[in-house]
């Protein structure tokens, strides 16, 4: 349960260094979100090796029209030369698009191994969902606080913020979690 505390924590860090290098790569904020969505086939692929799910070829199509969408909006940033950007009134050096493309790769690998992580608490140990959600958030909240209350933007309207999204966060992560781990769906049926 602290291993999908610790993941759901980095996740969320990932996912600001995504939008912040996708930002400073004048990369479309839109392209993050879109390529969150080729988690589902690290899903269907892993439910399809390990827990047996059927894949028909319609899945592979599916998956193979995901990836070719997902290269055409990496590579669709017109050329041009690296300069500085001013960004939120700060001007900054402008990095290559590539690494909010990676970042971007590296949290749906989280967004992967949690719900494969939470399927296999259920099978293994049957540990129910909704509780090992609860739990992760407790663990990822009190990691948090540690975090945020250090920094110097601390200020109340911050946190209220953060608390909302948290919250709204943690009731979509419950309803997924419990509809993977009780086989209400499979992450071969996202596909």
């Amino acid at each position: 349960m602290v291993l999908d505390g610790i993941i759901t924590f980095l996740t969320g860090i990932i996912i600001i260094f995504a939008f912040k290098f996708a930002l400073y790569g004048k990369l479309n904020q839109g392209v993050i979100s879109s390529l969150f969505a080729t988690t589902s086939i690290y899903l269907a692929l892993a439910a399809w090796i390990f827990f047996g799910e059927s894949l028909r070829i319609n899945h592979f199509i599916g998956m193979l029209f995901m990836i070719t969408c997902a290269i055409l909006i990496v590579f669709s940033k017109p050329a041009g030369e690296m300069g500085t950007l001013l960004v939120y009134d700060d001007v900054v050096q402008e990095i290559s698009p590539i690494w909010g493309v990676l970042f971007t790769f590296l949290c749906t690998f989280c967004f992967f191994a949690r719900t494969i992580l939470i399927k296999l608490y259920y099978i293994n140990y049957r540990i129910n969902p909704m509780d090992l959600t609860v739990l992760s958030y407790v663990f990822q909240g009190i990691i948090m606080c540690f975090v945020v209350f250090s920094m110097e933007f601390a200020t109340f309207d911050v946190m209220l913020e953060n608390i909302l999204a948290g919250g709204f966060g943690f009731l979509g992560n419950v309803f997924i979690n419990h509809a993977t781990s009780k086989g209400l769906t499979g992450p071969a049926a996202a596909m």
